[in-house]
């Protein structure tokens, strides 16, 4: 990514980013991960990637760019640094952000919607008659996922 280093797109772009602290903030839109995310150039690019480029002057195709900080909304240059797939890897290794599935059981699962009390709950109002189905849209998630909580084979307690 080398293209769309004017003056302008960079104006444009910094105006969304906080300056004022240790990290420099993307104030915009925001994906589910927490990286700012705009349209720029034709199509959707994420933030730190655009600072580090109009900072730099280049991002190589297939590179990561990485945080120091690890923190997603970070735009601020020096905190920014390239790398591949491997290095993006054994950086979230290293600071702990990545570990073993079988390790985040539960509500360790970064991606988990239900608590150990909803698990109770469920079986509970499960085994006095209340339709699987209806405890998922309750609860937010799928007929499927309540009858693995209701069968023990998903949340074992």
């Amino acid at each position: 990514m080398t293209r769309g280093r004017s003056r302008t797109n960079m104006k444009r772009f910094w105006k969304r980013v906080d300056t004022t602290g240790d990290c420099w903030n993307w104030q915009g839109f925001k994906n589910a991960d927490g990286y700012g995310l705009l349209r720029f150039n034709g199509g959707k690019h994420l933030a730190h990637r655009l600072a580090f480029l109009f900072a730099f002057g280049t991002v190589p195709d297939g590179a990561c760019v990485l945080h120091h900080c690890d923190n997603p909304s970070c735009c601020k240059p020096g905190h920014l640094w390239l790398g591949n797939q491997e290095d993006n890897a054994r950086d979230a290794i290293q600071k702990g952000r990545f570990s073993h599935a079988s390790r985040n059981v539960g509500e360790r699962n970064g991606l988990a919607k239900l608590t150990k009390e909803d698990i109770k709950m469920i079986r509970a109002r499960y085994s006095q008659g209340e339709l699987q189905h209806k405890l998922g849209e309750e609860y937010g998630v799928s007929q499927s996922a309540i009858s693995l909580v209701v069968n023990g084979r998903r949340w074992f307690l």
